[in-house]
């Protein structure tokens, strides 16, 4: 089985990234970059959402 997925640390992660591109702190390549993984993170997260709402749906299917 994989290792658990730290969430939370995720969504912080994501704000920071979100932070220093609204802070306009960063060069053209840096940005790139801070988006990219924001997105990837956003990505897997949502991923993670999905599968933990089937397995709900199961879970109460098999009441």
């Amino acid at each position: 089985m994989s290792e658990p997925l730290d969430l939370n640390a995720m969504m912080k992660r994501i704000e920071t990234l979100v932070g220093q591109l609204e802070e306009g702190s960063l060069q053209l390549e840096a940005n790139l970059k801070a988006f990219e993984e924001a997105n990837q993170l956003i990505k897997t997260i949502e991923k993670a959402i999905k599968e933990a709402e089937l397995k709900i749906e199961q879970i109460l299917e098999n009441k």
